[in-house]
């Protein structure tokens, strides 16, 4: 019985301490501009990190991804998975274009 209360305690001690190992990680899309250039390509990374340093960079994982899609100013989409392969870097390039003599738009 005294053994059982020593691991209780000892439990309840280190619980604290072990939680803040298991700390999640925030996934965030960051464009490599935020003024783009009509026709210029503009890299988007999914980066992981914590409070937005980036500690990795993902690359599309195809499998593991349901929808990745953009829409335009129109509300056209296109399907970002079924353009990319598995595995590149940046997950996508976008060019931008001009819609009825307004802001870029994909």
């Amino acid at each position: 019985m005294p053994r059982i209360v020593s691991l209780v305690a000892a439990a309840a001690v280190l619980s604290p301490l072990l939680t803040g190992l298991a700390i999640a990680h925030d996934d965030w899309l960051s464009p490599g501009t935020y003024r783009p250039t009509v026709g210029k390509p503009v890299p988007v990374r999914l980066l992981v990190g914590d409070k937005f340093v980036s500690e990795i960079e993902r690359p599309l994982q195809k499998p593991r991804t349901v929808k990745f899609r953009s829409f335009d100013g129109r509300g056209k989409s296109l399907d970002l998975l079924a353009a990319g392969r598995d595995g590149q870097k940046p997950l996508a390039a976008l060019t931008f274009g001009v819609v009825d003599g307004k802001l870029p738009a994909p």
